[in-house]
């Protein structure tokens, strides 16, 4: 979750620029209040203590919102954990939680209300009591906003670019061919005690029983079993290639492997390219055989035949019989793999899988039936469709998924109410100006694009450098993307185009309303 880790800092620095922009507003906007406690004689400390409090306050309101509003979303968060994680019944709101709340809180707080409270408190109080009730807007804080305001756009953009190469790559994974069956498919796990199969014979022989009565329901099309489910676990091994060693033990190979029936393939659909697959001719007294998949081929024989050659490991020499194609094994990726026989290498834990001719779960209560037939003592676990099993491996993708999309949304949201803040305030100090501009005989249209262009500035400079940004941050997740470019140009165009969309609508609304006033009632009030 270290994606999501940093997306969730990322927000935590647009909120912090909010509530800095947020001080410096309300700070300069009592710029007269704070003259006429001056020239009362508060003394400096005694300003800034009443400026800081004020933030402190707004502080802990807001605190105290977000811990209300964590509640519901720490409900969707646990709704979208898969029930097999491990403590999921942990998630939720702790003291520990507050405590972290409460010092985020605090620091926001003092750290984003220190810098208005020390720059008015001791203000020049001449002319800030000329200005009146207009406020004084230095240009110094007109800068400080507008930086705030475009660090918050690269944040922004940052994230919406990240959610969005995420949310691509889901899809891609959602259309991807694991390479074997999906559809009609039924799959459980047995695990035979070794006290009463202490051997290989008895395993390979219950299994061999299990899957020929299987096999005879009407229901059932074919069955095999297999020592771990694609995408569930990984089981790898080092090996060596006679005449292709290694040039040092920390360079040999290393490949995924799976032990299988022989009627596996063929339940799974995974189709054997060249060779044969397992038969009756593999049995424990025959030479040592291994299928591989093309990729493993393609690794040590790509201009040649791997029919034939041969593996060493766990202290044995096997020869490749077939090719199979390659499918998904692990981490929603093909990796070099090789299969070998369970009758030469028995397993007491495997799972068997059954292609059906219907829903595959129609079939649970005649499984357990078959099985009790062979031993009434053994429990079957993990029943489910294959389809289940997909969808089961692929929610921590999902929830990455939905977890940076709403990360996202918060973003932008808060993000545009920055941008909408600052242009509001600027047009608020700039409302004689307007007035003055409209007099003279200035179209609405023309205060509108003034105003709009303000707007489109500071997001325009945001979107540039939180394009850099955005790629950096894109490149150290390449890993987490499945089909899609880090610099994949839809993904970065959307974002840039939502992002400057939003920044134009949020500087719309003040530039509209100022447009709409009647020149010589703004230098009448003045």
């Amino acid at each position: 979750m270290v994606i999501t880790s940093v997306a969730a800092a990322f927000v935590l620095l647009i909120a912090c620029a909010n509530v800095a922009n947020l001080e410096l507003t309300r700070a300069t906007a009592r710029a007269r209040e704070i003259a006429v406690m001056g020239a009362l004689g508060a003394s400096r400390t005694r300003i800034a203590r009443h400026l800081l409090t004020d933030s402190m306050v707004v502080a802990f309101l807001g605190g105290i919102l977000g811990i209300v509003t964590s509640v519901a979303g720490t409900r969707w968060y646990i709704s979208l954990i898969p029930v097999w994680a491990p403590r999921v019944e942990e998630v939720g709101i702790d003291g520990r939680v507050l405590a972290f709340a409460l010092i985020v809180t605090t620091l926001t707080g003092i750290v984003f209300g220190v810098l208005p409270a020390i720059r008015n408190s001791l203000p020049n109080l001449s002319e800030s009591l000329k200005q009146g009730a207009r406020g004084v807007s230095g240009s110094r804080s007109n800068r400080l906003r507008k930086v705030l305001v475009v660090s918050e756009v690269t944040l922004a953009l940052t994230l919406l670019v990240g959610s969005a190469l995420l949310v691509r790559g889901f899809w891609n994974l959602q259309a991807l061919d694991p390479g074997w069956r999906e559809e009609n498919v039924l799959t459980f796990r047995l695990s035979l005690p070794q006290s009463e199969y202490p051997d290989g014979e008895s395993v390979s022989g219950f299994y061999q029983r299990l899957i020929q009565q299987l096999e005879a329901l009407p229901s059932v099309a074919s069955a095999g079993a297999i020592s771990n489910l694609p995408m569930q676990s990984r089981s790898n091994t080092l090996y060596d290639v006679p005449g292709q060693e290694a040039p040092t033990p920390q360079q040999r190979p290393l490949a995924e492997y799976r032990l299988i029936s022989h009627g596996l393939l063929a339940a799974m659909d995974i189709t054997t390219v060249r060779g044969r697959n397992f038969d009756q001719r593999d049995r424990p007294d025959t030479r040592p055989v291994v299928i591989v998949n093309q990729m493993l081929a393609d690794r040590h024989w790509p201009n040649e035949d791997a029919i034939g050659k041969q593996l060493d490991f766990w202290g044995e020499t096997r020869e490749i019989v077939g090719v199979a194609e390659n499918t998904i094994v692990y981490d929603q990726v093909s990796r070099p793999t090789f299969y070998m026989s369970a009758i030469q290498a028995p397993r007491n834990s495997m799972s068997i899988v059954l292609h059906t001719l219907g829903e595959p779960t129609a079939l649970g209560a005649s499984v357990r039936e078959e099985v009790a037939s062979l031993d009434p003592n053994l429990p079957l676990y993990g029943m489910m469709s294959m389809k289940q099993v997909v969808s089961e491996s692929r929610q921590m993708d999902t929830l990455m998924a939905k977890m940076m999309a709403a990360i996202a949304v918060v973003a932008l949201v808060l993000s545009v109410a920055g941008v909408y803040g600052v242009i509001s305030y600027s047009v608020a100090q700039r409302t004689r100006e307007m007035g003055i501009r409209m007099a003279l005989g200035a179209r609405e249209g023309s205060i509108l694009g003034l105003v709009l262009r303000q707007g489109a500035s500071l997001t325009g400079i945001g979107i540039a450098i939180g394009l850099l940004s955005a790629a950096l941050v894109a490149r150290g997740m390449s890993l987490w993307l499945f089909g899609v470019s880090p610099f994949d140009a839809v993904s970065f165009g959307a974002a840039v185009v939502l992002l400057l969309a939003s920044g134009i609508a949020a500087s719309y609304f003040p530039a509209r309303r100022v447009a709409r006033l009647d020149p010589l009632k703004v230098l009448r009030c003045d």
